[in-house]
């Protein structure tokens, strides 16, 4: 086997390559991906083809982690203020702004939003004002810009130029120093983490008002909140101006319009028959078939804007109108049922029949639905009305009509852990009973992944029975160990990561979102958890077939498209089970797609993974930048689309050992411009079928891409690139896999090997509750 070279896995690195083990051991040195800090070692291609075209800098490579907010809203942060400036500065920084991929497709609103948080700095002649990572506009005079970093080598800026917009996208812990070399210089700073607070807040308030405008609205009362969601996305919002023609009579209505902002007036014969005010609609009889306009519209006042989205948008996004703006309580209820991660995982005969059996609740304003500490025994999801969840005095979350709330009743003894309290006029509710509940599961055939990770729960309990046979992976945060169990001679993954007080938020919600979700074949499992004085544990499982990276080494850089499709269909299936536990991953790519000891994949490393609530979005820029989506790189807010774009660029990666977009020089803002203007190359030797999938995955408006539609992963399913395929054999592993890891398990050293697990008790200092 040949040595691998540095990759540059950015925050995974540990600064320094690690020694290779020989050829016997090679599987332990396989076991990687499970580490959320920065990774050792890169390797490189079997093939010269492989060492020019797929390693990757690091900052094209390295994952980028860009929550930098903490969940903080603009209005929270009082060191980020409004200024005013000249106007002939702010034309000059707009058209600075423009030019960048962050500016070149923003909106005026958030670009006004972005150069009034700006920060202006007057610098005196050979003065020096130091400044924190981000965008740089000069308005007058000229400036040199250093960083402490010896490697960064100085610029200068003159009036109208800008540098920077790299700084707003990865991780930067360096100063700067602006220095004005000729005169007096006047320069504006965007930082990162105003440039995030600002551009968040902007995109809350925008969603957030299509969002709450559909959601009122009783056209679309029997939708689900996902459904409702996606077709907020899928809005196009126009502005008009007083008197403006919105719709010529006689023209062919292909929109349905709804009122965002101001008025309208409908005008037939000369005569206003009707008056629309924001939250009213027009035009909806298009959605059902193609008709002619019997009126006039015009806009009334200086400011309105109206949404519309057409038929065909509407029947690819959301579903056919007859259908979904008609349904009965009992197909909503259905839906409802369908939509709840601990449910989504039963059979549709079960899930009918939980359904079947919801009882309606009622209360009024104020009215408490249960409080922290009882002791719970239903579900409830909302029918109608609005709830708040508080914890003591503070509100932790809002919910309303779809959305559903305290599911953890059905499946364990524990108190209720927040207060839920009806916060509208009055408040309908379906509950769903515990007892009901597990007498209809319990006669079920429970699922052997189930079956297994209980079993192995349960013999893991105390860590003192794990003997250690190797440390199969390092980190900057943690190690690997492959241990065994002294009595079953099982074997697992223990992930060790060092208890780091900023980490102790993302490290549990990986905890967590690994021990909640229901167990799958292509998606790393999670068995126990331990900690000590100075590590927290996860006990995983041990994949020794190494990633889909190593397999494209051993067969010289890349998949034919049988061997592809076997791949992307485990993915596929990974991403399926994840979207249902509302789970968006944001990680895919080929280091994170581990292949266990029969050749079946599995998705591992949910590090930068997050649940999503109902009907929401999220903002953080996070991932791998060569996997990046159109919405990462433009930061606006985002859902489980920004995967199936990964997805896409995984399909194409197997298929040609390299990303879609990539430059030869590895410039990141050259391949964002690629990302952004969707430049796709297919190889000659594409198939027709591989094609048009990597292309309906890589559809640069996330409303319309595969994956993201009525059917979610069905879609991806039913696409003719897997004709023929069998994906439930693929789930019960009847498939014969492409390749099998080669033989090579380590010999375990016996009784007495020193476990890495040190006694530790919650009464003992620096014990982390909840772990």
């Amino acid at each position: 086997k040949k040595p691998r070279v540095a990759r540059g896995r950015q925050d995974r690195a540990s600064g320094h390559s690690p020694r290779r083990v020989a050829r016997t051991d090679s599987m332990l040195g396989k076991v990687k991906g499970m580490l959320g800090g920065k990774p050792s070692a890169e390797r490189p291609g079997s093939s010269q083809r492989r060492e020019t075209k797929h390693i990757k800098s690091d900052k094209q490579r390295g994952r980028v982690w860009g929550e930098t907010t903490r969940g903080q809203d603009l209005k929270d942060a009082t060191d980020v203020r409004k200024s005013d400036k000249p106007a002939a500065d702010a034309a000059m920084i707009k058209k600075a702004i423009e030019k960048t991929n962050v500016g070149s497709r923003m909106s005026p609103e958030h670009m006004g939003d972005l150069i009034d948080h700006m920060e202006t700095l007057d610098i005196g002649k050979g003065q020096g004002r130091p400044m924190a990572p981000g965008l740089v506009v000069v308005t007058a005079g000229t400036v040199t810009l250093s960083s402490e970093d010896p490697k960064d080598k100085p610029r200068t800026l003159v009036a109208g130029q800008h540098h920077g917009e790299e700084m707003l996208l990865y991780d930067d812990t360096h100063m700067y120093t602006l220095k004005a070399t000729k005169g007096d210089a006047v320069v504006y700073v965007l930082t990162k983490r105003t440039f995030h607070l600002v551009f968040k807040w902007a995109q809350k308030r925008e969603f957030g008002a299509n969002e709450k405008l559909i959601r009122t609205m009783p056209i679309f009362h029997h939708m689900t909140p996902k459904e409702r969601l996606r077709l907020a996305s899928a809005l196009t919002v126009e502005k008009f101006t007083d008197g403006q023609l919105i719709l010529k009579a006689g023209d062919k209505i292909g929109h349905l319009y709804i009122m965002r902002i101001g008025e309208a007036s409908l005008i037939k014969g000369g005569q206003e028959v009707a008056h629309k005010y924001p939250g009213d609609y027009f035009g909806e009889e298009s959605l059902f078939g193609a008709t002619s306009s019997e009126h006039q519209v015009i806009a009334k006042g200086e400011n309105v804007e109206i949404a519309y989205i057409t038929r065909q948008d509407f029947i690819l996004t959301v579903g056919e109108p007859k259908e979904v703006l008609n349904r009965d309580l009992s197909a909503l209820n259905k839906l409802a049922v369908g939509s709840i991660p601990l449910l989504a995982v039963l059979d549709a005969g079960v899930r009918e029949k939980l359904a079947n059996n919801l009882v309606e609740e009622k209360f009024k304003k104020g009215d408490v639905v249960f409080r922290m500490g009882e002791q719970g025994n239903k579900l409830f999801i909302i029918k109608d009305g609005e709830v708040d969840v508080m914890v003591g005095t503070k509100q932790i979350d809002h919910l309303f009509q779809g959305s559903f709330f305290g599911e953890r009743a059905l499946m364990d003894d524990k108190p209720r852990m927040a207060t839920v309290i009806c916060s509208s006029a009055t408040l309908s509710v379906y509950s769903l009973s515990k007892s009901f509940f597990v007498t209809t599961i319990k006669p079920l055939k429970e699922p052997q992944q189930l079956i297994r990770r209980r079993r192995s729960s349960e013999d893991t309990r105390d860590a003192s029975q794990l003997s250690t046979i190797a440390q199969v992976g390092k980190g900057a945060y943690g190690l690997v160990f492959l241990v065994e169990h002294d009595v079953s001679k099982e074997r697992y993954a223990l992930k060790a990561q060092k208890k780091i007080a900023s980490r102790r938020d993302n490290m549990f919600q990986e905890r967590n979102l690994m021990a909640d979700m229901m167990p799958h074949p292509c998606v790393c499992c999670m068995f126990n958890t331990y900690q000590d004085h100075e590590w927290v544990y996860m006990l995983i499982e041990y994949l020794p077939g190494g990633d889909l990276f190593d397999v494209q080494d051993d067969i010289g850089g890349s998949f034919n498209e049988e061997q592809a499709r076997f791949y992307i269909a485990g993915v596929v299936l990974a991403l399926e089970h994840m979207h249902k536990q509302h789970v968006i991953y944001r990680d895919l790519k080929p280091e994170n797609v581990l292949v266990d000891g029969a050749g079946f994949i599995k998705v591992v490393d949910l590090g930068l993974a997050k649940r999503l609530q109902v009907g929401t979005k999220t903002f953080t820029q996070c991932g791998t930048p060569c996997y990046f989506s159109p919405e990462i790189i433009q930061h606006l807010a985002y859902d489980f689309a920004v995967d199936w774009w990964c997805c896409g660029v995984l399909l194409y990666e197997l298929l040609t050992g390299r990303t879609p977009f990539e430059t030869s020089d590895h410039n990141v803002q050259a391949m964002y411009v690629k990302i952004l203007k969707n430049e796709v190359v297919f190889p000659e030797v594409f198939t027709q079928h591989a094609q048009s999938l990597i292309a309906a995955l890589l559809h640069p408006k996330a409303a319309k891409r595969l994956g993201n539609l009525q059917n979610d992963a069905d879609d991806v399913k039913m696409h003719p690139f897997f004709l023929g395929f069998d994906w439930d054999a693929l789930y019960d592993k009847r498939l014969e896999p492409p390749f099998k890891p080669r033989s090579s398990v380590p010999q375990s050293r016996g009784a007495g090997k020193k476990n890495p697990i040190r006694a530790y008790t919650p009464s003992d200092e620096g014990y982390w509750e909840g772990w």
